[in-house]
Order: structure tokens, then sequence, then C-alpha cells
């Protein structure tokens, strides 16, 4: 359970352009564009161009190569505590909560995620639903925890996934983002709440 934890997954880039578009890897320029001010996830960097991704408060992701003068690459500090509190989504599928925990420098998390085969049938009914809500402290820059019946704090482990546990750790990525991983025991077949999230809330409305 690595993807959006390696020591890659930490940079940042920040739009310093009026205004730039996105180009495919062929390097035909696409519609999609973005202005002074915009944040994104950066990757790798090469011929002038920066590998990156922009993602909407409502959870639309957008990504592509962004001329690299018009934005400045960074790898920014963790945030304190304070720092995470607010909602954050990757779409109507996944929303999570995050706010000041019960213990100075612990957060609360709360959230839904679904899952649907199709969107038939979501509009029918079909859908998987999972839930968490729990609390811990922010350690080496990731929350995690294990969630447990009883709302106590197990902190977060990688046997989860073979003990049928819900456990989920979460990293902030600058103060745009949040990369999110759980143990795939969090709700019903094929939920999750893994992905990268924007600050937004989309409400579930299939």
């Amino acid at each position: 359970m690595d993807a959006g934890f390696d020591e890659d997954s930490g940079r940042i880039a920040t739009v310093t352009a009026a205004k730039t578009y996105f180009h495919d890897e062929k390097g035909h320029k696409l519609k999609a564009f973005v202005i002074k001010g915009d944040i994104l996830l950066a990757e790798e960097a090469a011929d002038g161009f920066v590998c990156a991704t922009f993602i909407s408060g409502k959870g639309k992701v957008t990504s592509g190569y962004l001329a690299g003068d018009a934005v400045e690459i960074s790898e920014p500090e963790a945030p304190e505590p304070a720092g995470w509190a607010g909602d954050w989504t990757t779409g109507e599928w996944q929303n999570l909560t995050v706010k000041r925990g019960g213990k100075p420098g612990w957060l609360q998390v709360e959230g839904e995620a679904y899952w649907a085969a199709s969107a038939e049938a979501a509009r029918n009914g079909g859908v998987n639903i999972g839930n968490v809500s729990s609390e811990g402290p922010v350690q080496d820059g990731v929350l995690g925890f294990t969630q447990t019946v009883d709302g106590s704090y197990k902190p977060f482990s990688e046997e989860a996934r073979d003990n049928f546990d819900c456990a989920i750790q979460l990293k902030m990525i600058g103060t745009n983002y949040l990369a999110v991983e759980d143990s795939g025991n969090c709700g019903g077949h094929n939920v999750s709440f893994s992905g990268i999230y924007a600050r937004g809330k989309v409400s579930f409305d299939p």
C-alpha cells in the first residue's frame, strides 16, 4: 500500500505564468489550462516540460505536461495539524472531513465512500458503501489509524489487510492535496478510500 506515499509524491507545481496550457506526451497543446496561483501535483520533468496533475474542488482530474518555465516546483513541509482541517474529495464517490481531535495534535477523520458496477446500477440502488470515523495523532507527517468498534485509538497496521480490519493512513501534499490509502476493508465489495483528494465536497447523487 504505497501509492501516494512514496518519496517522490511530495512535490507540487505552482503556476507562475498568467495562463499556461497542458500538452500531451507528443507535445500537442490541449484545451485544458491552469492560471497563475493554481497548485498541481508534480511528477517528472524532462525536455523543458513538467508532468503535472490538477484536481479541482469537485474531484475533476486534469493531467498532462506544462512548460517548465511556467511553474515553480517545490517540496513543501507538512503543515501543522490545524492545516489538515476541512472537507476533502475525489468526487462524489469519496469524501472525507478532517477536524480537530480530542487530544492536542490529534485529528478526527470522518467520511463515506461508494462503489457501483455501473451508473445504471447506482441509479437502481446497487451501491456498496463504506464509512470511516476515528481519530489519531499526526506522526512524521502521516495520520494513520485502525478503526475499532469502541472508538479507541489503534495505530495503522500493514497487517490490517490480512486481518480484515479497516485501517487508513493520510498524508498532506502541500496544503491543497491529501494522499489516502486504506487496507481494502473499509466497506462493501470494491469500496475504497484510497486516492488523492483535493479540498472540497461533492454530494453523492447517482
